[in-house]
């Protein structure tokens, strides 16, 4: 099953869904779709607009684009399409439309949408999003994961308590760009501890693709080598006031964020 770390997705309306295939409108032209998505715009720069989505549709119109790309994101080169709709004030939804493209119609028959949705600010609320199929490639993991065993951890604790610190007073605006859309070839990781019950610790790098509430959807990212009751390309989930790090790293390679990683580069013996 494609996961999200396939591909980036961002909202730029807001609105609800429905799973009703039958409700697109198959006759709409390449104006119907501009124009939601200049309303859609326009009300997502609105702070009710900005908090609708966020606070309320963020997780379901990712399952809806996820399952979309499940059917539609095949082959070796990236896929992109625009998809808008608007929703009625009694959470029902009409006008969907999509890139008149093979892609934007695949997307367009496959985004099932949940029946049952909370009320806009108003009645037929403009919502557009801008799907993006990726195909899946090498992860360049910024570092090595870190192996530490009882005896030095708390050690290293102490050093890199300032970093943690840090690093999670700034991952809010961190997870901002990752839900607003990050650009092709970015991806969002997350430093976290990994336990066997036998003790053996092991600080990876797990691949960030949603979030619930609290909680973030990872992927172990690492090649590990010292805990055994996990795998790379596991999924795994993690409280956000649980991590130790963030690091976004950019399509050239280069970072942002990984401040732990930094301070091990700067300070070998601690490796």
């Amino acid at each position: 099953m494609m996961k999200l770390s396939r591909q980036t997705w961002k909202v730029i309306a807001t609105a609800s869904y429905c799973c009703a295939i039958s409700q697109w409108s198959a006759g709409a032209s390449s104006g119907d779709l501009d124009k939601a998505l200049k309303a859609a715009g326009e009300k997502l720069s609105a702070e009710v607009g900005n908090d609708y989505v966020v606070q309320k549709l963020v997780q379901p119109l990712g399952h809806a684009i996820n399952g979309a790309l499940e059917a539609c994101g095949k082959g070796d080169s990236e896929l992109a399409c625009e998809v808008a709709f608007y929703i009625r004030a009694d959470g029902s939804v009409t006008g969907l439309v999509a890139s008149p493209t093979p892609f934007g119609q695949c997307v367009m028959a496959n985004f099932h949408l949940p029946k049952d949705l909370p009320s806009p600010p108003a009645d037929l609320w403009p919502i557009g999003a801008h799907v993006v199929y990726r195909p899946e490639k090498p992860n360049k993991i910024p570092d090595q994961p870190v192996q530490r065993t009882a005896d030095n951890l708390a050690a290293f604790d102490r050093a890199t308590a300032p970093l943690t610190a840090r690093a999670r007073a700034t991952y809010p605006e961190a997870k901002k760009k990752f839900l607003a859309g990050l650009p092709a070839g970015y991806i969002f990781y997350v430093r976290v501890r990994l336990k066997d019950p036998d003790g053996k610790i092991e600080d990876v790098f797990a691949r960030v693709e949603g979030f619930e509430d609290s909680t973030i959807n990872t992927v172990i990212a690492s090649d590990l080598s010292m805990v055994k009751t996990y795998k790379t390309g596991q999924s795994y989930k993690i409280k956000e006031k649980n991590i130790l790090d963030w690091t976004i790293e950019r399509a050239d390679g280069s970072e942002e964020g990984n401040l732990i990683g930094k301070y091990m580069d700067a300070h070998p013996e601690q490796r």
